[in-house]
């Protein structure tokens, strides 16, 4: 039997995930709600991949059972996703029984097709055979598609929730973590979208759809590399747990000298340079100015208009401008100076210096040289 090269392509993705698998089963950490999450991720992502590939060659012909033993799988896809995310940002989660009621449309599923999954194999033939795009098919899609988006949705929220609270308490660019959660979940939504396209597609003429399916199936596989990659060079981006930070609440900044405090906070990032500590906090500049960490991100949000992440990477900033010019710090790379003026690596300096001066560190040097 020959294999087409796409096939081949996917098989190697599905053999890139075993192996990270293998290599997570080997992790201490491979009991953590992340990792047991993104474990039966990777897993329905290659039965997927191994099932789609069984289609493409026509294997599935000689093995009816297999039909449609992965049409209740696709519901697991939002609820795992949701709790992967939810268990590397909230390190206090626990999964308890109320959460399995989340996993219920794939139960009602499985439930509801056990007829089907308990005819014999020529009758299985006789009822796949037929036109694909049923009824029932099309309203299985609908109730998919649903709980898909209602998942990227909150997963999106979930996100962009501990990302503002995040910037609110801390300088450390911990928070470009993220950036790993935000390509798996638009990986996920890209592949979802080109798979709602096949559907419509299949819904109005049966041609065309397997191009689509290709182009679907490809994002699937890029997932399974997106995972693997930061994996293989940041494990804890994948199964560890990232600092949780929670609201603050309103304060009275009334009985508070609010000049005197800028003043301090003036003299701290000036004089002191507390900003090139790396992993400064905001509890750590609270107690030098003796506020409450509420106080200080209060003081901060109002009379300086500023995030505690933006207002710490201001002076960062600064400082590496004042470097990349000093004549000592020539033989310096732009990645050294990032690492002596407190970021704690070369792609935020690059991300947060673009967000500040509208150009790369780069093209900043060059127009300071031309100048």
């Amino acid at each position: 039997m020959k294999i087409s090269i796409f096939n081949v392509f996917l098989i190697i993705a599905a053999l890139h995930g075993f192996a990270v698998l293998f290599f997570i089963f080997k992790k201490e950490k491979r009991n953590s709600l992340p990792a047991i999450f993104v474990s039966v991720l990777i897993l329905l992502i290659i039965i997927q991949i191994v099932w789609y590939v069984f289609f493409l060659e026509g294997i599935l012909s000689d093995f009816p059972h297999l039909r449609r033993i992965s049409d209740p799988l696709w519901f697991l896809f939002g609820p795992v996703l949701f709790f992967y995310n939810k268990s590397i940002i909230n390190q206090n989660h626990k999964f308890i029984l109320r959460d399995t009621l989340h996993f219920s449309p794939f139960i009602i599923h499985v439930i509801v097709n056990l007829p089907y999954y308990l005819l014999s194999a020529q009758e299985k033939i006789g009822i796949t055979s037929s036109r694909v795009f049923t009824v029932e098919f099309f309203v299985f899609l609908i109730i998919f598609y649903i709980q898909i988006l209602f998942y990227l949705y909150r997963i999106n929220l979930q996100l962009k929730n501990y990302i503002k609270e995040a910037k609110q308490q801390s300088a450390n660019t911990e928070i470009t973590s993220m950036e790993y959660l935000y390509s798996v979940l638009t990986a996920f939504a890209i592949y979802f979208m080109i798979d709602f396209s096949v559907a419509a597609i299949m819904f109005i003429q049966d041609t065309m759809w397997f191009i689509y399916g290709y182009i679907s199936f490809l994002f699937l596989t890029t997932i399974i590399y997106i995972i693997g990659y930061n994996f293989f060079t940041n494990p804890e981006n994948v199964i560890g747990v990232i600092r949780e930070f929670k609201a603050y609440k309103k304060t009275n900044l009334g009985v508070i000298d609010i000049d005197n405090k800028l003043l301090q906070l003036n003299f701290l990032m000036v004089d002191k340079k507390l900003f090139l500590k790396t992993d400064l906090k905001l509890s750590d500049l609270a107690l030098e100015i003796e506020l409450s960490n509420h106080q200080l991100s209060e003081l901060l949000n109002n009379k300086m208009n500023s995030s505690f992440y933006d207002f710490v990477n201001k002076y960062r900033v600064e400082e590496a401008k004042k470097k990349l010019l000093d004549p000592d710090f020539e033989k310096y790379t732009i990645s050294s100076i990032a690492l002596e003026t407190g970021f704690n690596s070369s792609a935020s300096f690059y991300r947060i210096f673009k967000k500040f001066e509208n150009q790369s560190p780069n093209n900043w040097l060059k127009s300071q040289k031309a100048a």
